[in-house]
């Protein structure tokens, strides 16, 4: 099966290292570029721990730098759930690897107007990258094949009792991005990430 070529937008802490190795490894994908928002750390914190999981991971894909704040208002950072560096506070070495000069936001627009195949995203994070790409240029929706969003709830949510933390903390950029022409829009909410994507005690014990 030809590989689906896709760009990761993440706000790299723990879920998204793990979730990042997995498509960096997966013959299905082929990850054309790493961007980065701020979200569950600040931004250099975010880029710095994108680094380390692109380096980990044995594969030779770019890092962007994207938004260190939300569309309106400030960020609020996620240390209680990801440790005070967004990575539990394992205490991994700085990366030899650096990021690009190209700011995230430039290379969605960029690399998905130019692109002669089908691009899609996949975000982990808050929506702010997609929505300034979406404004930057207008033609934009229309070219992206699909965008896959870690995104939202229907019931409960893990920030309030009814909001989930990516769509929390930049509301704004949400609604630009659900409202876009983009063809296909697919929001994993909490709930199946909460049923079926814990690691159970025999799964840590293995890893252990």
């Amino acid at each position: 099966m030809q590989p689906r070529n896709v760009i990761i937008d993440c706000d790299t802490g723990v879920d998204d290292a793990l979730a990042l190795l997995l498509a960096l490894r997966s013959p299905a994908l082929n990850v054309l570029g790493i961007t980065t928002v701020a979200g569950n750390a600040l931004i250099k914190r975010v880029v710095r721990n994108t680094l380390v999981v692109v380096e980990h991971s044995g594969k030779d894909v770019p890092v962007y730098e994207g938004a260190y704040r939300p569309m309106v208002g400030a960020w609020q950072v996620a240390e209680y759930a990801h440790g005070t560096d967004g990575l539990g506070d394992v205490g991994f070495p700085n990366p030899k690897r650096t990021v690009e000069r190209e700011h995230a936001v430039d290379y969605i627009a960029r690399t998905v107007m130019a692109a002669t195949e089908p691009v899609e995203l996949i975000t982990l994070a808050p929506l702010t990258n997609v929505a300034w790409a979406l404004a930057k240029e207008p033609r934009l929706a229309k070219r992206i094949r699909a965008l896959w969003m870690m995104a939202g709830t229907i019931d409960i949510g893990n920030t309030t009792p009814a909001a989930e933390f990516n769509v929390w903390v930049d509301p704004e950029a949400a609604d630009i991005v659900f409202r876009s022409g983009i063809p296909v829009k697919t929001m994993i909410g909490l709930k199946p990430i909460m049923r079926d994507g814990g690691i159970e005690s025999a799964d840590a014990d293995q890893l252990e």
